[in-house]
C-alpha cells in the first residue's frame, strides 16, 4: 500500500449532539487527542482512496452523539490496530478491537438513548479509511456522502476523457450523430439450454456487423440469445404522443447521444429538457439534440434537484447510466416521482444496478478468475499500464468518484417510489472483459479473436441463466 502524505486543516469538533457521523475531509466535525490530524492519499490496489493518519497512542474523538434505535458503526483500517470506545459521563467503554483488513460492523443498539462520543485509540499507526456511525438502513448513504467536493472533482475529470474511446462513438459525444440500437423482438428467440462455444458459432448472430468492435459484437451476440427484450424507448415516445404532446426530462445528460439516438427514432415532435452538473456538456447536448427536439437546459447537482427547478411535470423522467452515480437516492426518486405526470413513465437506460463500486458479484468473480486464467497474454493486455494481467482487476471505483456509489442499493430503493412496468436485466461481467481496459486486444475480422469473445459471451450466458446477478438494467416504471 503506497502512502503519500498531504495536509489537510481540521478544526476541533462541533457541541452540537446529532444522531449520525461519518469521517470525511469535508466537514472539520471531529476532534484528535495527542497531535494533529492529517489526511493521507493511499493505493488500495490500483485505485486511490483517502485516509486519516492517527500515530500511535493518538486519538480520533467524534462529536457527541445520541444513538437512536438500530444504530450501528462501520469501521475500515487499512493498516495498524486500534481500539474503539464509547466516552459517556467521562468513563470509556471499549466497544471493539480492530485489526487492518476489511470494513467491520458492530451493532450499537445495547446503547440505544445513551449519549457521548466515540473515539478511535491507535494502539500502533493507523490509517482510517471509513468510520460511520447512523442506523443500520443509512451506512450506505453516509458512505456515499464522504469527500463530496474530491469527488465531484474526480468525476469532472473522468468524464472530460472516458468517452474518447471509439467504443463510445454511439453517444455522439462531439455532437455527431448517437445511434439507438433497436432491442430484440420479445419472442424472436428462445432463452437457449447451457450453451457451448460450438453451438453458439451456429448461430446467424454469430456473424460480426460491419463497424462491429468487441463491445459492440460481444452485446449484440448476448441481446439475441437471452431471449428477453429491452423496452423500446422510441416506441414508448411514439405511444406518449398518439395522446398528448411530450414533455421529457433528462438527469445527468451528459452529452445526450443515446437520448439523440431515442428522438430520432421515434420521429414526433419532443420538448426535453437537460439536467446536468457540467454547463458545457448541457450546451453539446443542446446541439447534439437540436434537430429532432425542441431543448432546454438546467444546470444544477442532481443530488439537490427539486421541483422548483422546473416549470412543468413531465410525461417522461430518464436516467442515461447515470442513476448509479447519485448519492442522495431517497432525495432523489422522490423528486422524479413528483415530476411525473400522473401516468408519466420513469426510464432507466443502460443502468448500473450491480455491486457497489462496479465490482462485480462473488459468484461472477469465480467464473472471471477461471476463464481469464485461460486466455492467451495479447488477450489480457491492459491498456492502461500496458502489463499482461493475471487476474482481472476488480477496483472499488466508488472509493474516488462517484461511479457506482450505491450501485446495490438501486432496485429496492426503486420499489418504494415505482411500480415497475417493464424491467430488462443482463450482463453478469461480460462488460468488464470487452471495455477499453482489452477492447483494443481483440480484431473482430480475425476468426481467432472471434471465437475468443465467443467463449466469453457463452459464458456469461451460462452464468446469467444459472442465476447469475445482473449489472445492466434498462427498465420502465411507474410512480406509486
Amino acid at each position: 500500500m503506497a502512502v503519500i502524505v498531504q495536509e489537510h486543516s481540521v478544526q476541533s469538533s462541533k457541541n452540537d449532539v446529532v444522531s449520525e457521523f461519518f469521517l470525511t475531509e469535508d466537514q472539520c466535525n471531529f476532534a484528535i487527542m495527542g497531535g494533529a490530524p492529517r489526511w493521507v492519499d493511499i493505493a488500495l490496489g490500483d485505485v486511490p482512496a483517502l485516509g486519516l493518519a492517527l500515530p500511535a497512542e493518538q486519538t480520533l474523538v467524534s462529536p457527541e452523539l445520541r444513538l437512536g434505535k438500530d444504530t450501528a458503526l462501520l469501521c475500515e483500517l487499512t493498516s495498524g490496530r486500534a481500539h474503539i470506545s464509547f466516552r459517556m459521563d467521562g468513563e470509556d467503554e471499549e466497544l471493539l478491537a480492530l485489526r487492518a483488513g476489511g470494513a467491520v460492523t458492530l451493532d450499537l443498539r445495547a446503547l440505544e438513548g445513551r449519549s457521548g462520543r466515540v473515539s478511535v485509540r491507535a494502539e500502533e499507526d493507523v490509517v482510517l479509511t471509513k468510520l460511520l456511525i447512523g442506523r443500520l438502513d443509512r451506512l450506505g448513504l453516509l458512505s456515499a456522502r464522504t469527500h463530496h467536493a474530491r469527488r465531484v472533482a474526480n468525476e469532472k475529470r473522468h468524464f472530460a476523457t472516458v468517452y474518447d474511446h471509439p467504443m463510445y462513438d454511439i453517444r455522439g459525444p462531439r455532437g455527431g450523430a448517437g445511434t439507438f440500437e433497436a432491442p430484440p423482438r420479445r419472442g424472436r428467440i428462445q432463452a437457449l439450454p447451457q450453451l457451448t462455444v460450438e453451438e453458439l458459432e451456429k448461430l446467424p448472430c454469430s456473424a460480426p456487423r460491419q463497424g462491429d468492435d468487441a463491445y459492440h459484437y460481444a452485446h449484440h451476440v448476448l441481446g439475441e440469445i437471452i431471449g428477453v427484450s429491452a423496452p423500446n424507448f422510441a416506441e414508448r415516445l411514439g405511444s406518449i404522443y398518439k395522446k398528448r404532446p411530450v414533455r421529457m426530462l433528462s438527469l445527468c445528460s451528459g452529452t445526450a447521444g443515446i437520448e439523440r439516438g431515442i428522438l430520432e427514432a421515434a420521429g414526433v415532435p419532443i420538448e426535453i429538457t437537460l439536467f446536468d452538473i457540467n454547463e458545457n456538456l448541457l450546451a453539446q447536448a443542446a446541439d447534439v439534440v437540436a434537430p429532432y427536439a425542441r431543448a432546454f437546459g438546467v444546470a444544477g447537482d442532481v443530488n439537490t434537484v427539486s421541483t422548483a427547478q422546473f416549470a412543468t411535470r413531465f410525461d417522461v423522467v430518464a436516467f442515461v447510466s447515470g442513476l448509479h452515480h447519485v448519492v442522495e437516492l431517497e432525495h432523489v426518486l422522490q423528486t422524479v416521482s413528483s415530476l411525473l405526470e400522473e401516468q408519466g413513465e420513469f426510464w432507466l437506460i443502460g443502468e448500473q444496478i450491480g455491486r457497489n463500486g462496479n465490482r462485480l458479484w462473488p459468484e461472477s468473480r469465480e467464473v472471471v478468475d477461471r476463464l481469464f486464467a485461460t486466455l492467451p497474454e495479447p488477450f489480457r493486455r491492459n491498456a492502461h499500464s500496458g502489463a499482461i494481467d493475471n487476474t482481472m482487476p476488480d477496483s472499488d471505483f466508488s472509493s474516488v468518484t462517484f461511479e457506482g456509489i450505491r450501485s446495490s442499493e438501486i432496485e429496492p430503493m426503486l420499489l418504494r417510489y415505482f411500480e415497475p412496468v417493464q424491467i430488462y436485466r443482463r450482463n453478469c461481467f461480460l462488460w468488464r472483459m470487452v471495455e477499453p481496459t482489452y477492447i483494443d486486444n481483440y480484431d473482430v475480422s480475425n476468426e481467432e479473436h472471434r471465437r475468443t469473445i465467443l467463449r466469453i459471451v457463452a459464458a456469461e450466458y451460462n452464468l446469467w441463466r444459472d442465476g447469475g446477478r445482473s449489472t445492466e438494467m434498462h427498465a420502465v416504471y411507474r410512480r406509486r
